[in-house]
């Protein structure tokens, strides 16, 4: 029986297909969903340990996986078509892994992974593969001290192409956060620079760069026997020479809040951590580095999360979003990311509306407290009376089409139906070639597969021939051989006789 993947990719293509990459049971797989529909499940390799994806800006996926032999080996799609190089191999009796990234920036690849050794399995060092389009490298970035089952870094890319990596290492026997940058422009890493100021533990850093290009940092800090979320935010220009901020403790006293994760919806900058068993999201102000606003999101118990990341920035109706890591579900062929997505509990309500259907204030009688609460009043966090949202409430406010969206439909109306017979008709060709151009690759698959077959079967024949001709001389010595015996037998009788 195979298990429910652990980590998802989502791609939202401008053609209106989704393509997600999932593992189960160390086979890699990518899935094309269109309309909800499954079009195509395509197995990319086999015994892969971990895996990471990005798109390119000509829309070229690069894949990269860890083997379950130890090979890190790197997958590029052109043409609907997987190519793959081994770059390097560890010995995977001997080491573990944890943490495989790939960032891309104009046609350079860089490859981020923790490894440590069976010897000393808290020891982990965090490796830089990188390809710069003449040769692969090898890099060793820094050294990082934690737990065994820890998740050792975080990391994120500016529009500037340089890498900004978040870890956790121990220092007097407590956890403490470091930061580090890969400037490209040097081809070199700097200083890792403590972050934390508290003495006390330290975990779960995280680090997000937004539309703007401005460095944010989340972390996880146990004082007084609860852990409290603390931030710290840098403009990471050029033009300015900037530090980073005082650090600012985001949440109450005693909330015992972890794993904060942050991630940007249009221009809303969102910040998703977890509290005891349930789920929490806030926008973040970075100005006033406060969380304004938190929702407590309702989820289905009986459906296991797992961390997923949107490749490219659209996502279902938005046009802009930026998810590294967050936590999906998947119901009904359909995949809802925490933060993103309206997460409901009552399934006969979803049944007979859309996802993205907006209650009125009739359906509703608390409608209208619940938006005020949204829009930023009332409290800064939850207190112990915030109750849970309304089943019939949906939390994705970026789902609703806004004004401009309807005034273009409107234009659309106004159009002739020759205009939209045209553009009916030129959507419908783009569709159709994309169609093709999937379901050619997969018959070529199979076309590949049937040659392969038949080439197998053809060596083996070349290998039997020899055999088969042997055996016929053989044959026919052994006739000869009968015959001869069946005479003297024939003269050896009639000689008795």
């Amino acid at each position: 029986m195979k298990k429910n993947p652990v980590y998802q990719y989502i791609h939202f293509h401008s053609s209106e297909y989704v393509y997600v990459f999932y593992r189960i049971d160390n086979e890699l797989y990518v899935k094309i969903l269109k309309d909800n529909n499954e079009f195509s499940n395509k197995k990319i390799s086999d015994n892969v340990m971990e895996f990471a994806v990005e798109i390119d800006e000509f829309g070229i996926f690069h894949l990269v996986c860890l083997a379950m032999n130890g090979e890190l080996v790197y997958w590029k799609n052109q043409e609907l078509k997987w190519y793959h190089r081994i770059l390097t191999k560890y010995d995977s009796s001997f080491y573990q892994f944890k943490g495989l990234k790939i960032f891309l920036c104009h046609q350079k690849i860089h490859i981020l992974l923790a490894v440590a050794n069976e010897l000393n399995p808290e020891q982990w060092i965090l490796k830089h593969h990188y390809w710069n389009n003449t040769v692969w490298h090898n890099k060793k970035v820094c050294e990082m001290n934690c737990g065994k089952y820890d998740n050792p870094f975080q990391g994120d890319i500016d529009t500037n192409d340089h890498i900004h990596i978040v870890y956790k290492s121990r220092q007097n026997e407590k956890n403490q956060i470091f930061y580090s940058k890969f400037n490209m422009a040097h081809n070199m890493w700097s200083t890792p620079q403590k972050i934390n100021i508290s003495t006390q533990e330290n975990n779960h850093p995280f680090i997000f760069c937004d539309h703007e290009n401005r460095l944010h940092l989340v972390w996880s800090c146990l004082e007084n026997g609860s852990y409290k979320i603390l931030y710290r935010h840098h403009q990471n220009s050029s033009a300015i020479k900037s530090v980073w901020s005082e650090v600012t403790n985001l949440t109450s006293e005693d909330s015992n809040c972890t794993h904060p994760l942050l991630l940007q919806r249009n221009d809303e900058l969102k910040i998703l951590w977890r509290q005891n068993n349930d789920y929490y999201i806030g926008s973040l102000n970075s100005k006033e580095s406060t969380i304004n606003a938190p929702i407590l999101l309702s989820t289905d118990p009986d459906r296991k999360l797992f961390l997923i990341s949107v490749i490219g920035s659209k996502y279902k109706l938005y046009q802009s979003v930026k998810l590294t890591l967050g936590y999906g579900f998947a119901r009904d062929k359909d995949i809802y990311i925490l933060g993103l997505d309206d997460i409901q509990n009552d399934s006969a309500f979803l049944s007979d509306r859309h996802l993205y259907h907006e209650p009125s204030s009739s359906e509703n009688p608390n409608l209208d407290e619940e938006r005020s609460i949204r829009n930023g009043s009332g409290d800064n966090f939850p207190s112990k009376a915030t109750s849970r949202i309304s089943p019939r409430m949906l939390l994705s406010t970026g789902s609703q089409k806004d004004k401009s969206q309807v005034l273009v439909q409107n234009e659309i109306q106004t159009f002739s139906d020759l205009s939209i017979k045209t553009i009916f008709e030129s959507n419908s060709i783009k569709d159709t070639r994309q169609d093709l151009m999937i379901k050619i690759s997969e018959i070529e698959e199979r076309l590949e597969n049937i040659y392969s077959q038949l080439t197998f079967l053809t060596e083996k024949i070349e290998e039997i021939e020899p055999i088969l001709f042997s055996l016929n001389q053989q044959g026919f010595q052994l006739k000869e051989d009968m015959t001869t015996m069946r005479s003297e037998k024939m003269g050896l009788f009639r000689w008795f006789k």
